[in-house]
């Protein structure tokens, strides 16, 4: 009996431990997210990256990918930007599928933010649809 309690009690640590690191890790792809924010806006309006139907980020020249922007006072190619920003996002699309259940897959959830990033992007960005093409955004 003793036994018995002791391995519920050392589940229920586990589990909570367990659930105590997950949200630690979804708090701090939320803190990386907003801690790209700015970069992102500037980057959008510098007509360097735009949104996809799949809420990740893009860039609409191959050649930006290589530009080199300072990050945290560290020099960064904007592809490594964008893809550490769209690695956080999927991480992110996978957490909410998983919490929302009901079959939702994470790519649906990626959909449904890349349809609100395109309805919420200014006048003017790049934005790539499902056709694969980037198009600038023409009306809100």
């Amino acid at each position: 009996m003793h036994s018995l309690r002791l391995l519920a009690v050392l589940t229920a640590i586990v589990a909570l431990s367990v659930s105590s690191l997950a949200q630690s890790t979804e708090d701090a792809i939320k803190a990386r997210i907003a801690g790209r924010f700015n970069q992102i806006a500037t980057l959008k309006g510098q007509l360097k990256i735009g949104e996809t139907f799949t809420g990740t980020l893009g860039t609409p020249s191959a050649a930006t990918r290589n530009e080199t922007i300072m990050v945290e006072n560290q020099p960064m190619t904007i592809g490594a930007f964008i893809d550490a920003e769209n690695a956080d996002r999927n991480a992110i699309y996978v957490i909410i599928a998983d919490r929302v259940g009901e079959g939702i897959t994470a790519a649906e959830v990626a959909e449904s933010s890349g349809q609100n990033r395109f309805d919420a992007a200014s006048v003017g960005h790049w934005l790539r649809g499902k056709s694969g093409l980037w198009t600038k955004k023409t009306a809100s």
